[in-house]
């Protein structure tokens, strides 16, 4: 009989997660984490997967494991402040997207991220500066453009609030929250 190997627990992980079938999924990741508790792929998908089912304090011990054993790895830091973010912790999310934009400049989500913790941290001027640098990196990100609006509107700046707007409307006409 044939031995699985990881790559194809991987393979087989990824595509049920993507299928939204999150129980066949979590059981892939289980099985690489399982096999080798510093399995970088293994720990981070089931960070993000946790984060995605509410399981935040799951998805922030996944993600401390992670940043313990790869330090520079971005999406560790990633996946701690969007745990982080989950329980509420804005300031230590903000601190992680931080670290993840210090290792990874262009990574457009982790500054997207950080405009959301800013603004739960009720930071508007630094949740729009994180909006922008996202947006900048990734023009294409509507959601970076809607909070950019909705946080331009909270400073009393509706005409670059409505630009923002429409910008999101452009790269996605059905993203209702720009609209």
């Amino acid at each position: 009989m044939a031995t699985t190997t990881r790559d194809e627990i991987l393979t087989r992980a990824l595509a049920a997660h993507r299928a939204g079938d999150l129980v066949s999924a979590a059981a892939g990741y289980e099985a690489l984490v399982a096999a080798n508790s510093h399995d970088v792929d293994g720990v981070h998908l089931l960070a993000v997967l946790r984060h995605q089912t509410g399981a935040y304090p799951a998805s922030l011990e996944l993600a401390n494991t992670l940043v313990a054993s790869a330090p520079n790895l971005a999406d560790g830091h990633m996946d701690r402040g969007n745990a982080l973010h989950g329980l509420g912790r804005h300031a230590d999310a903000a601190d992680a997207f931080r670290r993840a934009l210090h290792l990874e400049p262009e990574l457009a989500a982790a500054a997207f991220n950080l405009g959301n913790a800013l603004r739960g941290l009720s930071d508007a001027d630094g949740a729009v500066a994180a909006y922008r640098r996202a947006v900048a990196v990734d023009p294409g990100l509507a959601p970076a453009w809607s909070n950019l609006g909705a946080t331009l509107a909270e400073l009393g700046l509706p005409a670059d609030a409505a630009l923002a707007c429409r910008r999101a409307i452009d790269v996605a006409p059905e993203f209702a929250d720009a609209h």
